[in-house]
């Protein structure tokens, strides 16, 4: 997961890319077995409240920039 953030692949969530990192248990990366210290499994209903979380702060983040876009077009 890039920067461990908790967006998983180009924001889109936790356990949404190919498995290879810490939130699917596999530890350090491709598979390596074990669990790395502190993380626990996610149950669907969280996971699904995290990926809601997500996609809402992303949803605001556009809306934000559409409306900076019409307030510049309306100084033009």
């Amino acid at each position: 997961m890039p920067n461990r953030n908790g967006t998983g692949p180009s924001g889109a969530g936790p356990l949404t890319g190919r498995g290879a990192g810490v939130c699917n248990g596999a530890g350090f990366g491709r598979g390596a077995g074990f669990a790395a210290p502190g993380v626990h499994e996610m149950s669907e209903k969280d996971l699904l409240a995290t990926r809601r979380d997500l996609l809402e702060r992303e949803l605001s983040a556009v809306n934000s920039r559409l409306d900076a876009l019409e307030d510049e077009k309306k100084t033009e």
